[in-house]
């Protein structure tokens, strides 16, 4: 049981640290601009799986570490679970500051101005 825990918590952990590292990566490519594009979101993605390929290579290397090629495909997974929440986030309706100030549309706001 400690065995399955134990390796929940690495995995977990692949999927977290890759995905990270692909919004930021993201972030570099998109470079100020905003929104969400195609090419963006596959040119990260690309580099996540290269930088985890490399990683497993690099591994190989180390005294009592091993490489495998599950260990790149979850962190593959980390990075396009992180993609898919980029494109949520950049393509939703509502911005957020909206959603917590209670009003969605700014012409709602607006005319609650007005009044």
């Amino acid at each position: 049981m400690l065995r399955l825990i134990h390796f929940g918590i690495r995995k977990t952990a692949h999927v977290t640290e890759f995905g990270i590292f692909s919004i930021t990566v993201f972030r570099g490519i998109r470079a100020g601009r905003s929104g969400w594009k195609f090419n963006w979101a596959f040119t990260t993605l690309v580099i996540a799986v290269l930088y985890a390929a490399l990683d497993e290579w690099h591994q190989s290397f180390v005294p009592l570490r091993e490489a495998t090629p599950r260990d790149a495909a979850i962190d593959a997974f980390g990075a396009l679970l992180a993609q898919c929440f980029v494109w949520g986030y950049a393509t939703r309706r509502r911005p957020f500051s909206a959603f917590f100030r209670g009003k969605a549309d700014p012409a709602e706001k607006q005319e609650e101005i007005t009044r």
